[in-house]
């Protein structure tokens, strides 16, 4: 799988990515010095990755490192065919999910 910027001009409309039924699971990740944090990540209906997690864990490991962690971990917990994914979508930790099933994590 290549990884690539994708240069989104502002004449253009974004897709619109449906969040419901996203499936989540959050997984520990630990930054320098032993902080503990988190990685949420999901896949829709249509394979879209979502990817969640605090500004202080992209700003530490960078994005392309947060896709990498988040690209494997949803190979190992929903089974995903690398692909079959479709985009990815990076989500702040300031935004909720309402539609979540409880006891989704881990």
């Amino acid at each position: 799988m290549n990884l690539r910027e994708l240069n989104v001009k502002s004449d253009l409309t974004l897709l619109y990515i449906d969040l419901e039924g996203v499936r989540f699971v959050t997984s520990p990740i630990t930054l320098p010095g032993h902080a503990e944090s988190w990685l949420r990540v999901g896949i829709t209906k249509d394979c879209v990755l979502v990817v969640q997690t605090p500004k202080r864990a992209r700003s530490i490991y960078g994005d392309r490192h947060i896709l990498l962690v988040a690209i494997v971990t949803a190979k190992h917990r929903f089974n995903v065919e690398l692909n079959k994914l479709a985009g990815v979508v990076f989500m702040g930790d300031e935004f909720k999910v309402e539609n979540e099933p409880k006891g989704n994590k881990g």
